[in-house]
Parts: structure tokens; C-alpha cells; sequence
């Protein structure tokens, strides 16, 4: 399968971004268990409001439908997205994003092995922002 940085862009509709935000992780959180969803998180905080995800699927309308599916559009919190197929050829998180453990950098160790969908939920948990 081929991999897909997704970029969302949020309105300035905060209130609704706050009332959406568990619904809108429990999907996501869903895509991660399914292996669609390989990471996903806001940008920092002196950047323009949005997200970066990065998923795993068979072709581009794919991944344009999930993104259709997250409660954050049609509510209209997401004000523009972008889909790009994306290589990744170097890292020690390549093996995660190949779905295997040939990289050709070694083997990884668990600190350099994609986490999971409950990392990701245990370490999102602070975060307000996506």
C-alpha cells in the first residue's frame, strides 16, 4: 500500500473544533486500529491552526473518503485539506511506515518502532489542539 501526507487546515471556528474534538479522535483512533492511520497530530502552537496525518491506503480517493468521514468536515471545522502520495526512504521509522523490518538502517529498537494507536491516545491526551 502507498502512504499519504494529509494536511487540514482549520476555520476559525474554535467552538465547534472543541465540541467535535472527542468524536473526531474516537474516528481517527479507529482508522489507527484498522492500520489505515499511521500517525496523526496538530502543529505546534505558533502555526496556522491544522494537522498533518499520514495514511496508508490503497490510492489517493481512499484517503480523500476517509477524510470526507471525519466528523471535523462537514462540520466545516476543516477549511481546506491536502492529499500527496508520500516515499519515505530514510529514518529509523521506516520500517513502521513500510509495514516491515527491512530499511536497510539496521534493526530498530522499540524506541524507534511506530506506536501505537494507544501511544498515540496516551500521548495525545494532553493535547487540546487536533
Amino acid at each position: 500500500m502507498t502512504i499519504f501526507a494529509v494536511t487540514y487546515r482549520y476555520s476559525d471556528d474554535v467552538a465547534t473544533r472543541d465540541n467535535l474534538r472527542t468524536e473526531h479522535r474516537d474516528y481517527l483512533r479507529g482508522l489507527a486500529d484498522q492500520g489505515l492511520l499511521l500517525v496523526s497530530g496538530p502543529f505546534g502552537p505558533d502555526e496556522a491552526p491544522g494537522a498533518l496525518l499520514l495514511f496508508r491506503a490503497d490510492d489517493k480517493a481512499h484517503v480523500d473518503a476517509l477524510v470526507e468521514k471525519d466528523p471535523f468536515t462537514p462540520s466545516g471545522v476543516i477549511a481546506e485539506t491536502d492529499s500527496t502520495e508520500w516515499e519515505p526512504v530514510i529514518g529509523p521509522l521506516l520500517p513502521g511506515f513500510r509495514g516491515d523490518r527491512q530499511a536497510g538502517v539496521g534493526t530498530p529498537t522499540s524506541d524507534t518502532s511506530m506506536p501505537t494507536s494507544t501511544d498515540a491516545a496516551q500521548t495525545s491526551a494532553g493535547s487540546d489542539r487536533t
